[in-house]
């Protein structure tokens, strides 16, 4: 039977909905409305409210383009098959610069009479797209099997979250370039001040993301307001957290201006011109400067919309030596899939029926002379069709060494890192993806059976399991060992070992199972 739940909050009451043993409250503001005066601007604390507000339907999603428009057949399939509401990120939610709010699932508050571990979820989609409120993000399975609080944040994306204005107004538009990161702040602050009444532990908060996400997870560790505010990370899927410098990012803020006709005498337009507009001219920026157009991209990190180290509120690059006395303090888990770069391969007409010559041509520009023999080595070490085997050398290149790189960063500071690949394949698509770059969304969470993109095989459950189970043993006691999983040692850069989550799951070596991350580390950026 479902019963209404009120909470006094910091800013007022809220009333939710208690069903079959989990209480949902959607669209809980924490800030205030980012639109007019307050776009560009660094987030403001929600003002307290009267009376009780419903929290009951998802609110608004931060303003962003829907990037399906100009992809292939293909490959918008596969992004309605993660999306099957509406086809992408955008269905989560109609659009509003008053977005900065969060979704709050627990446990039904008459079940613990102790708190309860808090999970922060960052959403993917390369500082571009997404919200917290995808399908595959709904917790309520999670919540009910692992007796969790999960908080999902929606923040400032884009040129709305990210346009260093700052270089034309130091005073008036402070910390535009990185509002969207300091949105996420505001967020974890609200969850330091008020999830005790909801049950959960403000000094066991874990932050997780996937993608972008664990992009974000990582420059937390960077920025000294975030200090103190989560005790746990896990990044799954990370792109680079590897951050643009200050007079590389200030082209942004140039760009933009000269498509809207701005300078540092009229910056009082910004407040005025159509959210419509804005977007418009920030597809225009990001096809000038997207460096996802480029497969991989190594040395000085590239220009890309997104935030950059502005040395007051994102104080260093994460894979500095100045993060490591904090860094040492919070255990992680990072990850990737088998075949992240399916996702983007799947839209070349060749991609189906690729053969090792043809993977072999395609990979010749990154590895020269040598590319026939790896080709040949991963053949040897993974049976798979030629086309999985170009996405997982891609996947080496990019995402998994990313993911190497960090978990050798954070190692280094001395914290305990579990690194893993998730090993379950989709079966949609003919097979095409294998264990494809967002999978592992829906079996986090636990929502297998309403993300298409999980196929129908068998063992999907048993791997959802094996997953909640971990990353909730790992948010209450900072090790996910236990249950079904083998032994999981920990990260150790020079004999590093991973845990393939799949339904049975294997502990193997990091260098035997994927030697070219182990060799790249890789300063490849990815989104």
């Amino acid at each position: 039977m479902a019963e209404y739940v009120t909470i006094n909050t910091t800013a007022g009451a809220i009333r939710g909905l208690d069903t079959c043993g989990v209480a949902r409250y959607l669209a809980v503001p924490y800030g205030e409305s980012t639109a007019g005066a307050g776009r560009f601007r660094l987030p403001q604390p929600k003002r307290p409210w009267t009376g009780v507000r419903d929290v009951l339907e998802f609110g608004p999603i931060a303003p962003q383009a829907d990037f399906r428009i100009g992809g292939s057949e293909r490959g918008d399939r596969m992004i309605a098959s993660l999306n099957p509401r509406g086809g992408g990120p955008i269905e989560a939610g109609p659009i509003s610069e008053d977005c900065l709010s969060l979704n709050v699932w627990t446990p039904s508050p008459k079940l613990n009479s102790e708190p309860v571990p808090v999970m922060v979820w960052l959403h993917g989609g390369a500082y571009m797209t997404g919200s917290g409120s995808e399908t595959a993000f709904h917790a309520d399975l999670l919540v009910e099997r692992e007796n969790v609080i999960l908080v999902a944040v929606t923040h400032r994306l884009g040129l709305l979250g990210f346009c260093p204005w700052e270089d034309f107004d130091a005073e008036g538009f402070t910390g535009a370039g990185v509002a969207g990161m300091v949105d996420i702040v505001l967020a974890l602050e609200w969850v330091r001040d008020n999830i005790a009444a909801f049950g959960g532990d403000p000094d066991n908060v874990t932050v997780f993301g996937q993608s972008g996400g664990g992009a974000k997870t990582a420059n937390l560790l960077a920025m000294p307001r975030a200090r103190g505010l989560f005790h746990k990370i896990i990044m799954q899927s990370p792109s680079s957290p590897a951050l643009p410098l200050k007079e590389d990012h200030s082209r942004l803020a140039e760009l933009m201006a000269a498509e809207l006709g701005i300078n540092s005498g009229n910056l009082g337009r910004l407040a005025e011109i159509p959210l419509a507009e804005l977007l418009r001219v920030q597809r225009i920026v990001e096809a000038k400067v997207d460096p996802g157009r480029v497969l991989f991209s190594r040395g000085r990190p590239q220009l890309r919309i997104g935030p950059y180290r502005d040395g007051v509120h994102i104080v260093e690059d994460f894979y500095s030596p100045e993060i490591q006395p904090w860094a040492a303090q919070i255990p992680a888990i990072v990850g990737s899939a088998a075949h992240e770069y399916s996702m983007k391969l799947c839209s070349r007409d060749d991609y189906p029926d690729a053969t090792d010559e043809l993977v072999i041509e395609q990979l010749t520009a990154e590895f020269g002379d040598a590319t026939a023999e790896l080709v040949a080595d991963y053949a040897n070490r993974h049976s798979e069709p030629p086309r999985l085997r170009w996405a997982r050398l891609c996947a080496d290149i990019s995402f998994r060494g990313v993911a190497f790189r960090t978990a050798d960063q954070l190692a280094g500071c001395g914290a305990p890192v579990y690194g893993y690949v998730f090993n379950q394949p989709t079966g949609i698509l003919g097979g095409m993806l294998g264990s494809c770059h967002s999978l592992d969304l829906a079996y986090t969470f636990g929502t297998v059976d309403r993300i298409p993109m999980t196929g129908r095989g068998g063992g999907r459950h048993r791997v959802s399991e094996h997953v909640m189970d971990a990353w909730a043993r790992f948010a209450r006691t900072g090790d996910p060992n236990g249950g079904e999983l083998p032994h999981w040692p920990t990260w150790q850069p020079d004999a590093a070992e991973l845990l393939l989550m799949q339904p049975h799951p294997a502990v193997v070596s990091a260098a035997e199972y994927a030697p070219v991350a182990t060799e790249a580390g890789s300063s490849a950026i990815v989104r």
